[in-house]
């Protein structure tokens, strides 16, 4: 049985996996797709420079996002959030 109390709940260990992030720049030009490791843990969107990283380099609040949309200028299977 799993409790939000326990550390090993499977609402505690949410899940992760390797995303394509597209790292903006000022010239649109430059930006670039990246591989990131992203982890979803609650409501919360993070996303990190490797799967050994620590600390987030960002995250999200999907409570807050409120459309999906593919991503214009994306291949297929490129979304963005707003």
């Amino acid at each position: 049985m799993f409790s939000r109390n326990d550390p090993n709940s499977a609402s505690n260990q949410g899940f992760g996996g390797y995303l394509m992030k597209l790292k903006r720049k000022q010239n649109a030009l430059l930006s670039q797709w990246n591989n990131r490791w992203f982890s979803v843990q609650g409501s919360t969107l993070k996303w990190y420079s490797s799967k050994e990283s620590t600390e987030p380099s960002g995250s999200v609040d999907l409570g807050q996002v409120t459309a999906i949309s593919e991503f214009e200028n994306g291949t297929s299977g490129s979304y963005r959030y707003d």
